[in-house]
Formats: structure tokens, sequence, C-alpha cells
């Protein structure tokens, strides 16, 4: 998934990433996503899912976020 410097994507959700949000990258692909809410974040209804729950810290690509 490409990404643009004025708008960054989370390659999980595919969502934009505020500015000021926390953000980790992908140590293989650089790619960035949002951190996961271990018990589910109400705003967030993906968060709920049970492939959601599974991801945990790994990328797309087979990587790990940092």
């Amino acid at each position: 998934m490409e990404t643009h410097a004025d708008y960054p994507m989370d390659v999980i959700r595919k969502r934009r990433i505020d500015f000021s949000a926390p953000v980790r990258a992908c140590v293989n692909c650089h790619q960035m996503s949002l951190p996961m809410h271990p018990n589910g974040k109400p705003s967030d209804p993906t968060s709920f899912a049970s492939w959601y729950q599974s991801i945990g810290n790994r990328c797309l690509c087979g990587g790990l976020f940092t």
C-alpha cells in the first residue's frame, strides 16, 4: 500500500492517520498503523472483530510493528 507524506494511511484499518495520534511503524516495510486496543474501542466497530484481535503486532507484510 502506498503512502503519501501529507496523508499517511493505516495499513491495517485502511484509514488516514491523524498527525496527533501515536503511530507504530513496521520494521520490514515501514508502513504505519495505529496501536491496537486490547479491550476494543467503542468508537471503532472493527476493534471487536476476531480478525482485529488476532492481528496483534504483525503487519500485513509479516513484519513486526515497533
